[in-house]
Protein backbone atom coordinates (compact mmCIF):
# COMPACT_ATOMS: atom_id res chain seq x y z
CA UNK A 1 0.00 0.00 0.00
CA UNK A 2 2.59 2.40 1.38
CA UNK A 3 4.96 1.73 -1.82
CA UNK A 4 2.00 2.26 -3.94
CA UNK A 5 1.11 5.51 -2.63
CA UNK A 6 5.21 6.61 -3.47
CA UNK A 7 4.47 5.43 -6.71
CA UNK A 8 0.96 7.26 -7.35
CA UNK A 9 2.88 10.51 -5.67
CA UNK A 10 6.31 10.54 -8.10
CA UNK A 11 4.10 10.02 -11.17
CA UNK A 12 1.28 12.85 -9.76
CA UNK A 13 4.83 15.26 -8.51
CA UNK A 14 5.57 14.99 -12.46
CA UNK A 15 2.58 15.54 -13.68
CA UNK A 16 1.68 18.84 -11.74
CA UNK A 17 5.59 19.97 -11.97
CA UNK A 18 4.66 19.48 -16.28
CA UNK A 19 1.07 20.91 -16.14
CA UNK A 20 2.31 24.14 -14.07
CA UNK A 21 5.92 24.37 -14.99
CA UNK A 22 7.46 27.75 -14.34
CA UNK A 23 4.37 29.25 -13.14
CA UNK A 24 4.46 27.28 -9.38
CA UNK A 25 7.43 27.18 -7.03
CA UNK A 26 8.53 23.61 -5.92
CA UNK A 27 7.07 24.02 -2.76
CA UNK A 28 3.56 24.78 -4.18
CA UNK A 29 3.95 21.69 -6.60
CA UNK A 30 4.86 19.73 -3.48
CA UNK A 31 1.44 21.02 -1.68
CA UNK A 32 -0.62 20.23 -4.82
CA UNK A 33 0.82 16.80 -4.89
CA UNK A 34 0.37 15.90 -1.77
CA UNK A 35 -2.91 17.10 -1.42
CA UNK A 36 -3.66 14.88 -5.07
CA UNK A 37 -2.47 11.58 -3.96
CA UNK A 38 -4.99 10.54 -1.08
CA UNK A 39 -7.83 11.01 -4.08
CA UNK A 40 -6.10 8.70 -6.43
CA UNK A 41 -4.83 5.94 -3.61
CA UNK A 42 -8.59 6.24 -2.64
CA UNK A 43 -9.64 5.98 -5.97
CA UNK A 44 -7.57 2.82 -6.55
CA UNK A 45 -8.28 1.24 -3.27
CA UNK A 46 -10.43 -1.60 -5.31
CA UNK A 47 -7.30 -2.34 -7.48
CA UNK A 48 -4.90 -2.32 -4.48
CA UNK A 49 -7.08 -5.27 -2.76
CA UNK A 50 -7.55 -7.18 -5.11
CA UNK A 51 -3.85 -7.21 -6.24
CA UNK A 52 -2.98 -7.74 -2.39
CA UNK A 53 -5.33 -10.50 -2.22
CA UNK A 54 -3.98 -12.42 -5.41
CA UNK A 55 -0.14 -11.86 -4.41
CA UNK A 56 -1.69 -13.37 -0.89
CA UNK A 57 -2.82 -16.66 -2.06
CA UNK A 58 -0.09 -16.91 -4.65
CA UNK A 59 2.54 -17.18 -1.93
CA UNK A 60 0.24 -19.26 -0.35
CA UNK A 61 -0.17 -21.63 -3.61
CA UNK A 62 3.96 -21.90 -3.58
CA UNK A 63 4.42 -22.65 0.26
CA UNK A 64 1.75 -25.66 -0.62
CA UNK A 65 -0.37 -23.98 2.89
CA UNK A 66 -3.91 -24.55 0.60
CA UNK A 67 -2.87 -27.74 -0.14
CA UNK A 68 -1.86 -28.77 3.64
CA UNK A 69 -5.52 -26.85 4.71
CA UNK A 70 -7.17 -28.83 2.55
CA UNK A 71 -5.11 -32.06 3.40
CA UNK A 72 -6.02 -31.70 7.29
CA UNK A 73 -9.57 -31.27 6.45
CA UNK A 74 -10.73 -27.37 6.70
CA UNK A 75 -12.61 -26.01 4.12
CA UNK A 76 -11.82 -23.39 1.97
CA UNK A 77 -14.81 -21.25 3.55
CA UNK A 78 -12.55 -21.40 6.61
CA UNK A 79 -9.19 -20.37 5.63
CA UNK A 80 -11.23 -17.96 3.31
CA UNK A 81 -12.67 -16.17 6.93
CA UNK A 82 -9.44 -14.30 8.13
CA UNK A 83 -8.78 -12.55 4.49
CA UNK A 84 -12.54 -11.72 4.56
CA UNK A 85 -12.83 -10.36 8.03
CA UNK A 86 -9.61 -8.11 7.29
CA UNK A 87 -10.52 -7.07 3.39
CA UNK A 88 -14.00 -5.91 4.96
CA UNK A 89 -11.99 -3.57 8.02
CA UNK A 90 -10.38 -1.93 5.46
CA UNK A 91 -12.99 -1.15 3.26
CA UNK A 92 -14.82 -0.02 6.62
CA UNK A 93 -12.01 2.17 7.82
CA UNK A 94 -11.65 3.40 4.39
CA UNK A 95 -15.04 4.73 3.96
CA UNK A 96 -14.86 6.03 7.79
CA UNK A 97 -11.37 7.57 7.72
CA UNK A 98 -9.43 8.03 4.61
CA UNK A 99 -12.92 9.16 2.84
CA UNK A 100 -13.42 12.82 4.90
CA UNK A 101 -9.52 13.03 4.71
CA UNK A 102 -9.72 12.86 0.96
CA UNK A 103 -12.67 15.26 0.80
CA UNK A 104 -10.79 17.68 3.08
CA UNK A 105 -7.64 17.45 0.74
CA UNK A 106 -9.34 17.12 -2.86
CA UNK A 107 -10.45 21.02 -2.63
CA UNK A 108 -6.61 22.77 -2.18
CA UNK A 109 -5.90 21.67 -5.76
CA UNK A 110 -9.26 22.53 -7.46
CA UNK A 111 -8.76 26.18 -5.48
CA UNK A 112 -5.57 26.94 -7.07
CA UNK A 113 -6.12 25.67 -10.63
CA UNK A 114 -9.23 28.06 -10.33
CA UNK A 115 -6.25 30.56 -9.57
CA UNK A 116 -4.32 29.21 -12.43
CA UNK A 117 -6.76 29.37 -14.98
CA UNK A 118 -8.84 32.93 -13.96
CA UNK A 119 -6.98 34.52 -16.98
CA UNK A 120 -8.89 31.77 -19.51
CA UNK A 121 -12.15 32.79 -20.73
CA UNK A 122 -14.18 30.20 -22.50
CA UNK A 123 -17.26 31.60 -24.84
CA UNK A 124 -19.62 29.41 -26.69
CA UNK A 125 -17.24 29.71 -29.60
CA UNK A 126 -13.88 31.26 -28.59
CA UNK A 127 -11.73 31.15 -25.91
CA UNK A 128 -9.74 34.35 -25.19
CA UNK A 129 -6.32 34.42 -22.79
CA UNK A 130 -5.59 36.99 -20.84
CA UNK A 131 -1.73 37.40 -20.22
CA UNK A 132 -1.58 37.75 -16.45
Amino acid sequence: FFIFSLFVCLIDFVEQLRQFGDDASFGKVAELTLSNVPSTVYKTMPLIMILSAVWMFLALARSSELVVARGVGRSPLQFLFAPIMVAAFVGVSAVMIFNPFVAATSKAPLQHVAVHLSALSIFTTTIYYRAP
